[in-house]
């Protein structure tokens, strides 16, 4: 669907049918990646990566992100970090994860013209490590005391039938579970017509400084560029080469690793970019 958006002369009914299709690619993946979540945490199989990350850049990335999806609702984003370390250890993926789904819940239930706030605060320091609070509030409806009790239980959606139809009631309990694997509690604050405030507090020790390697995303970086490409599936190969290719790129393609090894070895040194 992307690659074909790409072409030219497209006309607007089929870009529009192009744009649900891909919103509803978006959902489905989403959804299946939730219920593989909670198939790993009911079977104890959920594991947090213990590597060193920048805060700062997970941060940056999340706010980055979620800004256009507060600004298709017309609500103002603000990310306000107060932190003394960046360079820690943990699961930057899994924190990122929960950051964001209380972020898109925020924006889903607050109105045009609202107010979402993400805060992270540096509370204290030891030697080897920091504790951290993450703070998600907004100026939406809000929870009632009733709905509360239930949010963090799977499948469980609050709010009118189109809220519900945009989740999968699997957002909150995974963030709960993530949460608790760092070592920490998700709370919440709300009350009806006031808005809500997630937050949770979690001990990090500090990491090894994180190399940024990056990337000018423009055509010119691609334009003649040469990629080898190691793909054993065929429609996957089909659609990166096209995708590199769109861009200007001379593709090169391996069915498996051992292929791709000999085909560099084969190669000029620094044929492949």
């Amino acid at each position: 669907a992307t690659l074909i958006s790409m072409k030219d002369h497209i006309p607007t009914d089929i870009k529009e049918s192009l744009a649900k299709l891909n919103d509803s690619s978006r959902y489905l993946l989403g959804l299946i990646n939730d219920i593989l979540d909670m198939s790993r945490i009911d079977r104890g199989m959920m594991t947090i990566a213990n590597e060193s990350f920048s805060l700062e850049r997970v941060l940056d990335e999340i706010c980055s992100i979620m800004q256009a999806q507060a600004q298709r609702k017309q609500i103002k984003l603000l990310c306000r970090a107060e932190i003394k370390h960046t360079d820690l250890t943990g699961d930057p993926i899994r924190l990122k994860q929960v950051l964001m789904n209380l972020l898109s819940n925020a924006v889903k239930f607050t109105p045009k013209d609202g107010q979402v706030f993400l805060i992270v605060e540096e509370l204290e320091e030891t030697d080897t490590g920091a504790a951290y609070r993450f703070c998600v509030s907004d100026s939406g409806v809000g929870i009632s005391e009733e709905d509360i009790s239930r949010i963090f239980d799977s499948f469980e959606q609050i709010g009118n039938n189109r809220t519900r139809s945009q989740g999968t009631g699997l957002g909150l309990p995974i963030s709960r579970n993530i949460v608790e694997l760092m070592g920490g509690t998700l709370n919440v604050k709300s009350q009806v017509g006031s808005g809500s405030e997630f937050y949770f507090t979690i001990s990090l020790p500090f990491g090894n400084p994180v190399e940024t390697h990056a990337l000018n995303a423009s055509a010119e970086t691609y334009e003649n560029a040469r990629f080898l490409l190691a793909e054993d599936n065929q429609l996957n190969a089909e659609i990166a080469t096209d995708l590199f290719t769109a861009e200007g790129a001379q593709v090169e393609l391996a069915s498996d690793g051992i292929e791709a090894v000999k085909l560099f070895n084969q190669s000029q040194s620094g044929y492949f970019d």
